[in-house]
């Protein structure tokens, strides 16, 4: 089912649901879409990057159940609205669970509250939450040198593994876009001297579980313009490193967004190269090993 469409005649409008400081954060540092990109185009062009994502990559087969880790961000909210609609019109029958990692931090609860609000009322579907203990696990185990944005997300990833195996689901879906992918790429060059990135679908045999990233080809410009014209609750985890402007990613995505202005089909061209790394990642063994080490080590966070 679609979200809640707004009526509005102009993209510089605000989102209709999130505080005006989320959405601050939202729209920070991105490139509004033109007044042409209507909620209708941006959905359609959304659709087919997905599925061309999932048919060159294999993401998704028939019969599949997915998790979709649901965080309550632009990213999360419009895949699985996307996966829904995929999942309505496809042959291939599969299911979408949205899955959400309640992760301790003082406040979050009454945001999680909120998205399981809007999913009962208007999706019509189970969401599964998931309580955790985060903010004592970090402070208890947080290594030097470990950022602590990376090492919850490790922890995220693990607590949703495992949930994924006890619910007998076999693939869990990941809300990662183009500009993830090229900023992990720069990233994992830059600081670690390795050219890799996030790739689109990694088979965890020891957990049975299959990670899959069905946004790869979809612009970020794409989920803001979705979550504008959408009434579902765009909210944060109420993390106190949240947006840190220290963090590698946000220098890596300030990087991009300067050369942007003189190499305007920048992230284009890199996404260019990543797909290339793709292919190595799915269809080499050396590249499946290197693929799960880099994800386990939290080195493209």
């Amino acid at each position: 089912m679609e979200p809640t469409v707004k009526k509005c005649t102009s993209c510089t409008c605000e989102p209709v649901s999130a505080p005006a400081h989320e959405q601050q954060k939202l729209l920070e540092n991105t490139s509004a879409p033109s007044a042409s990109a209507t909620f209708k185009a941006v959905s359609k062009r959304l659709v087919r990057n997905v599925g061309r994502a999932i048919s060159t990559y294999k993401l998704i087969e028939q019969g599949d159940r997915v998790a979709l880790a649901l965080s309550g961000g632009k990213d999360s909210w419009t895949l699985l609205h996307v996966l829904l609609d995929i999942a309505k019109r496809s042959p291939v029958k599969f299911t979408v669970i949205p899955v959400t990692v309640e992760t301790g931090y003082p406040g979050f609860e009454a945001n999680v509250a909120k998205l399981t609000k809007y999913i009962e009322e208007n999706l019509g579907i189970k969401h599964v939450v998931i309580k955790e203990t985060f903010p004592e696990i970090i402070d208890g185990n947080l290594r030097q040198g470990t950022s602590n944005c990376s090492f919850c997300a490790r922890l995220r990833r693990g607590t949703l593994y495992t949930h994924c195996q006890k619910l007998g689901i076999n693939k869990l879906a990941l809300g990662h876009h183009r500009e993830d992918v090229n900023e992990s790429l720069l990233m994992s060059l830059f600081f670690n001297g390795k050219l890799w990135t996030q790739g689109p679908i990694i088979h965890n045999s020891e957990k049975n579980v299959t990670l899959i990233r069905p946004m790869v080809f979809c612009a970020e410009e794409d989920t803001i313009a979705y979550a504008r014209h959408s009434t579902f609750p765009i909210v944060t985890c109420n993390c106190p490193h949240e947006g840190n402007k220290e963090h590698r990613r946000y220098k890596i995505k300030q990087t991009i967004l300067t050369m942007r202005q003189w190499i305007p089909d920048i992230q284009r061209s890199i996404l260019t190269g990543a797909t290339e790394l793709f292919q190595f990642m799915q269809y080499t063994d050396k590249g499946k090993e290197r693929n799960n080490r880099a994800e386990d080590d939290g080195e493209l966070m």
